[in-house]
């Protein structure tokens, strides 16, 4: 037996042990409502908090499920956020998958996830997960902006794909003026002053007619 058919024969006698005793090969979770882009894996990162506060982030995660009068959803988004801070990427994402299989129509365990993704550069998964979001929920704002603000940061040169959300995400809102305030400043930012002072008088106009606002768009125009 030459060494690659060894290799061969180990992986499976590996399994068949495995199964047969009924012991658990780990392995990244999969879900219904949402899978990894191709080519994308999950890792675990840097911590973002002190060796001291590791230990009560561990102590809470052990805590949550205890927690009385709160619904098993919100425990999982709280126990995922902790694993994020611990840096444990792949227990969070685990955590996020539980929470998206208990609850597919919300939106929040999808945007966690989208940002969870986005510090794995894991950034095609991270687009697919906030685009669900909004599709679960499209009448919150903060779904539109947070997709609308990745594109931004990830994506800037689809112009087009990020004013199809700031667009469509207007309409869901019924022009929201936080996402109104947000779409004019990326306007801005691109360099379209006429459609940057267009949004701004929205604002102006809905936003109980700010003077700040005014003197905004004075500036713009001038800029013309």
């Amino acid at each position: 037996m030459n060494k690659k058919s060894y290799f061969l024969f180990a992986v499976i006698l590996f399994f068949l042990i495995a199964t047969f005793f009924g012991v658990k090969v780990l392995s990244v979770p999969s879900s219904n409502y949402f899978s990894m882009i191709n080519g994308e894996k999950i890792e675990n990162f840097s911590s973002i908090v002190s060796s001291v506060d590791k230990s009560k982030i561990v102590a809470e995660i052990e805590v949550i499920p205890t927690y009385e009068n709160v619904e098993e959803y919100q425990k999982l988004l709280a126990i995922a956020q902790n694993y994020i801070f611990l840096g444990e990427g792949k227990r969070a994402y685990k955590t996020l998958l539980e929470a998206i299989e208990l609850k597919p129509e919300k939106s929040t365990a999808f945007n966690m996830l989208g940002n969870l993704l986005v510090s794995m550069k894991t950034y095609k998964s991270a687009r697919n997960a906030f685009e669900i979001a909004v599709k679960k929920e499209p009448g919150i704002y903060t779904n539109h902006a947070a997709l609308a603000v990745f594109l931004r940061d990830y994506f800037p040169y689809e112009k087009d794909a990020i004013a199809t959300v700031y667009k469509d995400g207007l309409v869901a809102t019924a022009n929201h003026l936080n996402l109104l305030k947000d779409n004019a400043t990326w306007l801005e930012q691109i360099g379209d002053i006429k459609g940057a002072i267009e949004l701004w008088q929205k604002v102006y106009e809905e936003g109980s007619y700010d003077p700040a606002v005014r003197s905004k768009i004075n500036v713009l125009r001038e800029q013309l």
